[in-house]
C-alpha cells in the first residue's frame, strides 16, 4: 500500500498538468498509509506537505481541513493527544467553511471517528 501511494505522488510529480490539489491529495494519501503502518514521523512529514501545499495555494477548506486530519492522526500516533486535539480543532475550523455537502460529510465523519480515538482529558486529568 505504501509503495502504491508513494508511486502514485511520484507519478503526479512527473506531469506537466500536476496542479497543487493533485499534490495535496498525494501527500495526504501518502501520510494516511504511513500512519496506518505506525510511522508517525513519515506521517507527520507528509501531512505537513499537505498543509503547507494547501495553504500556499490557498486551497478549498476542505482540503486544508483533510491536511489538519493528518496531522492530527500523526500525533495520536505519536501519543501526542494534547497536539492531536489542537490539530482536530483546526480541522473543524475548516470544516465549518466547506460548502459542498458531500465533502461536508467525508470531512466530519472522518473528524469524528478520529476523535473517537483521542484519549479523554477528563480521564487523564483525574489521574494528576
Amino acid at each position: 500500500m505504501l509503495l502504491l501511494a508513494q508511486a502514485s505522488l511520484w507519478h503526479w510529480k512527473q506531469r506537466a498538468d500536476c496542479k497543487p490539489l493533485n499534490l495535496s491529495i498525494g501527500y495526504w494519501q501518502v501520510s494516511r498509509v504511513y500512519a496506518l503502518a505506525g510511522e508517525h514521523e513519515m506521517a507527520r512529514l507528509f501531512g505537513n506537505r499537505c498543509l503547507k501545499v494547501g495553504q500556499d495555494n490557498k486551497l478549498p477548506s476542505f482540503y486544508l481541513g483533510y491536511a489538519y486530519e493528518a496531522l492530527a492522526r500523526a500525533e495520536l500516533l505519536h501519543k501526542n493527544k494534547d497536539g492531536a486535539t489542537d490539530l482536530l480543532a483546526k480541522a473543524r475550523e475548516e470544516l465549518e467553511r466547506v460548502t459542498d455537502k458531500e465533502e461536508r460529510q467525508l470531512l466530519e465523519a472522518d473528524l469524528d471517528s478520529l476523535e473517537k480515538s483521542v484519549p479523554n482529558k477528563a480521564i487523564d486529568s483525574d489521574k494528576k
